[in-house]
């Protein structure tokens, strides 16, 4: 039997003659992102059997590239993150399947929410609500100071047009992404079995998938705009109308809700149609946001608003309790389920939960940081405290008490994670180099002399893998997200 030895590089601008150690490679698949070479001179083979060859997966700029590029990758990383957690489930009943894979389409819609809140934060919030609204901030600030004169309401309205925007660049990226070649399909879609077949191009084509979720996604987005503004404008108003596009936008927010969590069956006949209700929700949604944006717009009289934007702390703080609750259900459903394992799985099949409280985590971490990070610039480059007193001449910006007590959370469970590993790494070195040692013993009983350098390096790689074996379990036991 022919065996090939696959060389993947780790992280760095590795090229395939330097995996390979030879100066001409060729290529056999793949294209300049990422591709298989193997040695050009014929016949060369590993060390070892002679049915042994050799080959290198290069990941081309994979692995690398400019800044702007990895800082984007950065900041999707709650997002890549929870896409992720949906495929470390454990295998569980039909029921118990959708539920968990639910609460998993739940989490990643708060972590759009979260993501609109913080842009909503300081757009809304920070700049035109609270910098806007007084003197002292707008001064020597051209950017800004025209909004000193435009009424509170229809300054949050012009506001709110800059977390609109962030959606729709994010979603003409989705939609930029479906162009690309590995989402394109000739081919008409198979039915029945031949459409569960691996080698089927349509087996891999998850765009119909994709549109689904990004519309919902895109609606829920647009809603969370809708009720930060409606929150502001309709209790000064006290009018049916603006109660009425409250309740609306709940509405459709709800049904854009319970598509998320529908089960999809992207071959199925049937299931098919629930895209023309999705499309529906998105142009319900869409007519929605225009309505609100026009109603907060009016002009207003006698408005004299407070210091901080009405609801935005409330909502905020609402959206960490509710991911703590789904993340509670989650690892309870998935603890259930651990029971069904009959092989080894990563974090001991708890990985869902732990990925998703680490997507959460990172979410907050970035929220608070761009909220704190603008605050401390509108607010003259003074440390931005709640409820803090300031010398005169400085405006009181105020972030959300409730993205403070998230931020530290996430970095106490980060912490505590981190001394325990290192406190795990020192008590068990004793056993574990032991272990290694006998495992040297028995795969080179003969070891000459010479090579007891080597034997020794092999130990300490053999100590350094164990301990991450003992990591996993480790960190799926300890709590990761708290508010």
């Amino acid at each position: 039997m022919n065996t090939t030895e696959l060389r993947v590089p780790g992280i760095g601008r590795w090229s395939a003659e330097d995996i390979l150690r030879q100066p001409i490679v060729k290529k056999v698949a793949g294209d300049e992102d990422a591709a298989f070479c193997s040695p050009a001179e014929a016949g060369l083979r590993a060390p070892g059997p002679a049915e042994v060859s050799l080959e290198a997966y290069h990941w081309g700029s994979l692995s690398g590239g400019k800044a702007t590029r990895t800082l984007s990758l950065v900041l999707l990383l709650p997002f890549m993150l929870s896409n992720t957690a949906i495929w470390m489930l454990p295998p569980a009943p039909a029921t118990s399947a959708a539920l968990a894979r639910a609460i998993c389409r739940l989490l990643a819609a708060t972590l759009t929410v979260m993501y609109v809140l913080s842009v909503v934060g300081v757009a809304v919030d920070l700049v035109a609500w609270q910098c806007a609204g007084d003197p002292r901030c707008t001064a020597n600030r051209w950017a800004m100071s025209w909004l000193a004169d435009v009424q509170p309401g229809q300054r949050a309205a012009l506001a709110a047009l800059v977390p609109i925007a962030a959606v729709g660049a994010v979603w003409w990226l989705g939609r930029h992404s479906w162009q690309m070649p590995g989402h394109a399909s000739a081919t008409p879609a198979p039915e029945g079995a031949d459409a569960s077949r691996l080698d089927a191009a349509e087996f891999w084509d998850n765009r119909a998938l994709l549109r689904r979720l990004t519309l919902l996604h895109v609606a829920i987005a647009l809603g969370t705009v809708d009720v930060v503004l409606l929150r502001v404008v309709a209790p000064h108003d006290g009018r049916t109308l603006g109660f009425g596009l409250l309740a609306l936008t709940v509405i459709v927010l709800g049904a854009a809700v319970a598509l998320l969590c529908r089960p999809e069956h992207p071959h199925d006949g049937a299931d098919r149609r629930i895209a023309s209700a999705v499309r529906a929700v998105w142009v319900a949604m869409l007519a929605v946001t225009a309505s609100t944006l026009g109603y907060a717009a009016l002009p207003r009289s006698q408005w004299h608003p407070g210091a901080e934007l009405p609801g935005y702390e409330s909502l905020a703080a609402w959206l960490y309790v509710t991911q703590a609750v789904l993340m509670l259900l989650l690892a309870v459903i998935v603890v259930r389920q651990r029971s069904r394992l009959t092989s080894p799985a990563f974090l001991g099949g708890l990985g869902a939960p732990v990925v998703v409280a680490f997507a959460v985590g990172f979410g907050v971490a970035f929220s608070s940081a761009l909220l704190y990070a603008a605050s401390y610039h509108l607010d003259r480059n003074l440390e931005p405290r709640p409820r803090r007193l300031l010398p005169t001449g400085v405006p009181p910006l105020l972030p959300p008490v409730a993205y403070r007590w998230a931020a530290l959370g996430f970095f106490l469970a980060v912490a505590v994670t981190t001394l325990a590993v290192l406190l795990d790494s020192q008590l068990t070195l004793r056993r574990r180099r032991r272990s290694a040692a006998e495992i040297l013993r028995r795969d080179f009983p003969d070891a000459p002399p010479e090579r007891q350098p080597r034997v020794r390096k092999t130990r300490d790689a053999i100590v350094r893998a164990q301990l991450t074996d003992r990591s996993w379990p480790l960190l799926s036991r300890t709590p990761s997200y708290s508010c």
